[in-house]
């Protein structure tokens, strides 16, 4: 017969104090192996199963600058469109013209290139890459520019403000020192262009002195598809940003 706990020796306690009990354990791995069950079997699920419950972000309007269908875009050919804040996805052709939008608040630069067919033409975007643009003190400017020169590989020409000896840096290739990184695309808004970087943590960020920066690799395709005279618009924002059809011409 049990005794009551106040009759309890010592000994009796000390075994009985913690103690799980059997059955206990086998009902606490029942409930893991029925748990491990459950993740092993969604995992097999395919991915529209999955994600029944997300939803499937809307299609972005199209950008048309002409159609032929007036109940879906001008049949007029428009001479400037405003952007939306995203715009379609095409595929770059390297026979199309590129207009560069450098969007200074949401810290991304686009490429975009008018694609024509037989009942329209849009605006669709081929890259977007993020950036890093001028701090506080030395704001990116705003305004629409264009593409004074190329370079790969460029030597670093200090200004006074950051040596005022001016002593160029060698080459990224040569010295990780430089800030420029692989790749400069110089505009005609005075010393401001779209180059690499020797810091990439920087990316995302107001900290340059105005020039805009971006990932080495990505600005090796920005580089692939601008030109000298390439329109750059340096915005706040891509949304209601007003683009000249004639620069995609």
């Amino acid at each position: 017969m049990e005794l009551p706990p106040a009759q309890w020796d010592t000994a009796t306690f000390k075994a009985n104090a913690g103690v799980t009990h059997a059955p206990d354990i086998k009902r606490r791995k029942k409930t893991m192996r029925l748990s491990l069950l459950w993740v092993l079997l969604f995992a097999l699920l395919p991915p529209e199963a999955r994600s029944q419950d997300q939803a499937t972000p809307p299609e972005p309007p199209p950008v048309y600058v002409w159609h032929s269908d007036a109940a879906i875009g001008p049949t007029a050919r428009l001479e400037k469109v405003t952007l939306p804040a995203t715009i379609r996805t095409g595929q770059y052709d390297p026979a199309l013209p590129v207009v560069v939008i450098v969007d200074k608040a949401n810290h991304m630069t686009r490429a975009l290139q008018l694609i024509r067919s037989g009942t329209c033409e849009e605006v669709v975007e081929v890259l977007a890459i993020p950036n890093a643009v001028g701090k506080r003190s030395t704001p990116t400017p705003t305004g629409r520019t264009t593409v004074k020169m190329k370079e790969l590989d460029p030597v670093w020409n200090p200004p006074k403000s950051i040596d005022p000896k001016q002593r160029p840096v060698p080459p990224y290739s040569k010295t990780k020192r430089n800030p420029l990184g692989v790749a400069w695309i110089g505009t005609n808004k005075g010393f401001i262009g779209l180059h690499g970087t020797n810091d990439p943590s920087s990316i995302g960020k107001n900290v340059s002195h105005g020039c805009i920066r971006h990932h080495n690799d990505d600005i090796l395709k920005l580089y692939a598809m601008v030109s000298v005279g390439t329109p750059v618009y340096l915005v706040k924002k891509t949304e209601g940003t007003v683009v000249r059809v004639s620069d995609f011409d």
